[in-house]
């Protein structure tokens, strides 16, 4: 039993990662073969994963999910069960879905028709929007702020 994917998804791309199974005995893959996945997700319940099961050759079963598209919530532990008459194995393999460039907006109160003076108050606010449709749970997010005495900012960005 082997897992293969077609590399490291971004979250709103298309994505596969497949489950081989190759028996031994040639000519002896039979109706008993039964191929099963362990995910972080709900896969029957999830509208936005197909399960596409394959017979290779004689000896070669294939069971893919196909993603459109993933999401940050599929990342995590896959493993695939393949049991027979005969006996049983497994594979397992980690998803981590990258998150796609999120849209920066900054603006600033007073706008910039104000002359300011030294001491005079400045708010600059920063606004990170990610998709919700594709990167549905939180986020860390951390930004820096330049200039003498700049600092470094953490926050976790909620999708949605």
């Amino acid at each position: 039993v082997t897992i293969s994917s077609t590399g490291t998804p971004t979250a709103g791309e298309t994505f596969s990662l497949t489950c081989s199974v190759t028996l031994e005995d040639e000519g002896s893959l039979t109706e008993d073969l039964t191929v099963q996945w362990e995910a972080p997700v709900d896969i029957r319940m999830d509208s936005n994963i197909a399960v596409v099961i394959n017979d290779i050759s004689t000896r070669t079963r294939t069971s893919t999910l196909q993603y459109t598209p993933v999401r940050t919530s599929h990342g995590g532990p896959y493993t695939c069960r393949a049991t027979t008459t005969a006996g049983r194995d497994m594979a397992t393999e980690a998803l981590t879905v990258k998150i796609p460039p999120p849209t920066l907006a900054m603006s600033r109160d007073p706008d910039a028709t104000v002359t300011l003076h030294n001491g005079d108050p400045l708010t600059l606010t920063c606004t990170i929007q990610l998709d919700p449709a594709v990167v549905d749970s939180d986020v860390a997010v951390t930004g820096n702020l330049g200039g003498p005495g700049g600092r470094s900012t953490t926050m976790i960005a909620s999708a949605g």
